[in-house]
């Protein structure tokens, strides 16, 4: 069977609903509408709108013809009911009106989280700004289309409307847009049930071609005074005398009114058809759109003779000859559907003729034949139209594994939502398909794990299937133990999940392998963790998908592990494999390598990944948007830009406010006080503090910890330092148990400063030690510049007790580190701040002459730049040895300059 859908990305899109309906040479030709259009064709909105039956689509497939212009064409329909998918369409269209065009809007409806309206409209309107060419979009059916998000992306599209694109919107209702003030501001044209009347002599002009005979005045106003021009009365009037005698009496009565007009001619129509198809009719009624394979596999029956007198090819070559009310959906002639009044009609008459058992097995076998030819979504909705719900989650289930192989979750929602939400509420498969949706969907995890746990105490716990879901609901048990503890639960939960789960679950299988090798890095054992899942990419031909999970799985491990090289390299791996294959990356990726390199105080390198989150923040899942945000800020502080700072910190609140996401905005509202306390402000750092909600046991898991927050202005304060010391030991037990060494550096670094704001020096020292042991394998230095000048003063302390010869690694570590710092000022030597406790305090001349020693002057050209003789040149430059503790130039110039003296 040919395959009448494409992949635009991931998601699939149906070409039949992208044709506009063929204009015939049987058609009236509405030369006025479509001159009337033309003439305003430079207003960005034309809404044509009246009930069924008024040639609607048709009228807006003759100007999209006739106005020579490139257009674009959506047949909408229930199933468009949500906004990434109405967008979806759209772009299909555009691409249609506009080829080889590459649409940015594209990619964020790939993305993890669901775009917000006012981001897919300036993305759009951004796309549109790179087209010079005009063209026309026409929605079809608009009034199927009910989601109020979809109408403000369609007004916010028009209330800056972009000067090559016509929307053209066709539908039974006026849409709930501001039309009085698009009116008003003339930037619509309306066409409306009084224009879309046939006028008399459109009625004789049609007649004379339906009928093939001269239609004389009279006729003609009687026909358009009793039909009132309504095109598709007029058409089945029509029909009804067709295939009558040439000498019946045209004036023949026709009810006047509307409510029996309709049925009366459909009976007329159908009456005159033959037989078996006049039974093949009424059953490819129930069928949204059909070819001839389809309805054979609905109508005929092998066991009945006169059934196999007929064929799907023969019933559609009938079909279009009749000129039922048929309307193409592709260039192929291979899939059509009827007009909806003609179909709403016959439906009725099935309705009267045959049971509602009989109509359910239609149903199951319109089902079967698009379940087997792979229309997943019509043969669910066809099995759930005959009441067999076990039929339609049958289907869901077999399907489900690809999909999920292909971390494809907004397709599979979109078979869930087909479902009413009772039968949803029962299905333990089709909860846990939302279950892998909480973040970008708003569902809680812990509720949905709960109710499906007990659903699933009820089904047959020896059927595969039973364990099966009992393996997938270890998986989001497992993730739980991952972020909370312990270890021994997670690998346990992923043993379980490999054990239970087929071969070719590639997706939850990769899951179940990280978790596992999360499970051991927990436990102490990061290498046999790392082995695990190297181990089963060798042994397995994995997907490119789940290869590209795997390397972000073991940079995940790494980064906890502390080894900030080993994810920078894992990380670019991942990247590389997924653009290398059009694959959608992980923003999780993005952040993580970000991060690796901000540590490590390569901010160049962090800034190009973290940008590459906010300036596409709905691939993001929030709470990584937000991690990454706060460190952009404390990247352009520290570069010296705080207007950029501040623009990317309000454009990404406004960014989680837009989407509703307060859990994320949590994230920036702790941060405002780190700003703070980086400027040397407390009290605003406090007054920001009044407002914070700090959860201590919120979830360790990224890099910025907010519960730090609190305590870090404690400290600055003076304040609550026992409390402090206390919060941070349980929270240091934590972690040592969970095996996050990432976490416990920052967590030893705040409890030396907490010792040292208590003058207990020896603690600190040993706290620091202690941090520092942790960081110094992954080369962390940002840990300790983020902590300002007190951690510097503790660091200079700790470099002159280390009791190792100079040059050394732990040495030379403390050096990178204090290098790092913004240099010391010379006013910070005399002031006794904590810069001064790197030495004995050089005075003002000892300084100028230990940067003149950076130089190549020999010790007589200093005197001499100075305007000092040669020996006191001499003895500054001894006393500068004494108090750097150093024996040579050399010496001196090396320890100033990883001090920042110089």
């Amino acid at each position: 069977m040919m395959d009448q859908s494409i992949s635009f990305n991931t998601s699939p899109i149906l070409k039949t609903k992208l044709y506009p309906p063929p204009v015939t040479p049987e058609m009236v030709p509405r030369l006025g509408l479509i001159d009337l259009l033309n003439q305003n064709r430079k207003r960005p909105l034309t809404l044509i709108s009246a009930p069924a039956g008024y040639g609607k689509s048709v009228l807006a497939s003759m100007w999209l013809q006739a106005s020579g212009l490139p257009g674009g064409w959506v047949s909408l329909d229930e199933t468009d009911n949500d906004l990434p998918t109405f967008v979806r369409y759209v772009l299909a269209a555009m691409q249609t009106a506009v080829p080889n065009k590459s649409w940015q809007t594209q990619a964020l409806l790939e993305a993890p989280s669901l775009p917000s309206v006012a981001v897919l409209a300036h993305h759009m309107l951004a796309d549109l700004d790179q087209i010079e060419a005009p063209f026309l979009l026409v929605l079809d059916d608009i009034h199927h289309i009910r989601v109020e998000s979809i109408f403000r992306f369609l007004e916010a599209l028009l209330n800056h409307p972009s000067p090559v694109l016509h929307l053209v919107l066709v539908g039974r209702l006026d849409p709930p847009l501001p039309i009085a003030s698009l009116r008003a501001y003339q930037r619509i044209t309306e066409i409306r049930l009084r224009d879309l009347r046939f006028s008399p002599d459109e009625t004789a002009q049609f007649l004379q071609q339906m009928l093939n005979r001269d239609i004389s005045q009279d006729i003609a106003n009687e026909w358009t005074q009793r039909t009132e021009g309504w095109p598709v009365a007029l058409r089945l009037a029509a029909l009804s005398f067709r295939d009558r005698p040439q000498q019946v009496d045209l004036t023949v009565s026709i009810p006047a009114d509307n409510q029996f007009l309709q049925e009366y001619l459909m009976a007329e129509v159908l009456t005159r058809q033959p037989a078996l198809q006049q039974s093949w009719l009424l059953k490819t009624t129930l069928l949204e759109r059909f070819c001839a394979p389809l309805c054979e596999a609905l109508c005929q029956e092998v066991d009945d003779d006169e059934q196999m007198q007929i064929t799907g090819e023969h019933f559609m070559q009938w079909l279009q000859k009749s000129n039922l009310f048929l309307i193409n959906l592709d260039q192929q002639n291979q899939w059509f559907r009827f007009h909806d009044l003609f179909q709403a009609d016959l439906q009725q008459m099935l309705k009267r003729q045959l049971s509602q058992g009989e109509i359910a097995a239609l149903h199951l076998q319109a089902s079967r034949w698009l379940d087997e030819n792979g229309w997943v979504s019509e043969a669910i909705g066809h099995a759930l139209a005959a009441h067999d719900s076990g039929t339609a989650v049958e289907i869901f289930t077999r399907h489900r594994p690809a999909l999920m192989n292909a971390a494809n979750w907004a397709q599979l929602e979109r078979w869930v939502r087909l479902f009413p939400e009772d039968m949803v509420e029962k299905e333990p498969i089709l909860l846990l398909t939302r279950a892998h949706l909480p973040v970008a969907y708003g569902y809680d995890l812990g509720s949905l794990i709960t109710q499906i746990t007990s659903l699933l105490a009820d089904k047959p716990q020896d059927a595969l299937s039973t364990q099966e879901l009992w393996a997938e609901v270890a998986y989001f048990n497992g993730l739980t133990a991952m972020l909370q503890g312990p270890a021994t639960t997670v690998i346990e939960a992923a043993t379980q999940i490999l054990a239970a789960l087929p071969p070719e679950a590639f997706y939850l299988r990769m899951l179940a392998l990280g978790l596992l090798a999360m499970g051991y890095q927990m436990s102490g054992s990061f290498q046999q963790g790392i082995q695990i899942i190297q181990e089963a990419l060798r042994a397995s031909d994995w997907p490119v998908n789940a290869q590209a999970r795997a390397l972000h799985n073991q940079a995940i491990l790494y980064m906890i592990e502390a080894e900030l090289d080993s994810v920078q390299t894992l990380a670019l791996e991942s990247i590389k494999l997924s653009l290398k294959h059009h694959l959608t990356s992980p923003a999780e990726v993005w952040y993580f390598s970000g991060m690796a390199y901000y540590l490590q105080n390569d901010l160049t390198q962090a800034e190009m990944y973290f940008l590459s989150l906010t300036e596409n923040p709905t691939w993001s899942a929030p709470p990584d948007l937000a991690h990454a945000v706060c460190k952009l800020t404390r990247l352009y502080h520290a570069q010296g830009q705080p207007e950029k700072a501040n623009t990317i910190f309000q454009d990404t609140w406004s960014y989680l406010e837009e989407i509703e996401n307060p859990f994320s905005l949590e994230i920036l509202k702790a941060f405002q006080v780190e700003v703070a306390l980086d400027q040397g402000d407390i009290t605003r750092a406090h007054q920001l503090s009044l407002t914070l909600n700090i959860d201590w046991h919120r979830t360790i898991w990224r890099y910025y910890i907010p519960q730090l927050t609190a305590i870090k202005l404690w400290i600055a304060e003076g304040q609550q330092l026992d409390q402090a010391l206390t919060l941070l030991e349980e929270m240091d037990e934590f972690l040592r148990k969970m095996n996050r060494k990432i976490h416990r550096i920052d967590v030893l670094a705040l409890q030396a400063l907490a010792y040292q704001a208590m003058d207990d020096q020896p603690r600190a020292i040993e706290k620091l030690r202690q941090s520092l042991a942790l960081a110094a394998p992954g080369k962390f230095i940002r840990n300790y510049l983020d902590l300002g000048p007190k951690m510097r003063a503790l660091l200079v302390q700790l470099y002159k007790q280390t009791k190792k010869p100079a040059g050394t690694d732990d040495l030379r570590y403390l050096a990178q580190i204090l290098a790092a710092f913004p240099p010391v000022k010379a006013e910070d030597q005399e002031s006794g701040s904590p810069a001064s406790m790197l030495v004995d305090p050089l005075t003002k001349r000892e300084l100028e002459v230990l940067r003149l020693l950076t130089t190549d002057l020999s010790t007589k050209e200093i005197a001499e730049e100075l305007n000092i003789t040669w020996a006191t040149s001499r003895t500054h430059i001894k006393n500068i040895y004494a108090k750097l503790e150093v024996n040579s130039r050399y010496g001196a110039v090396n320890y100033a300059q990883e001090f920042g003296l110089i």
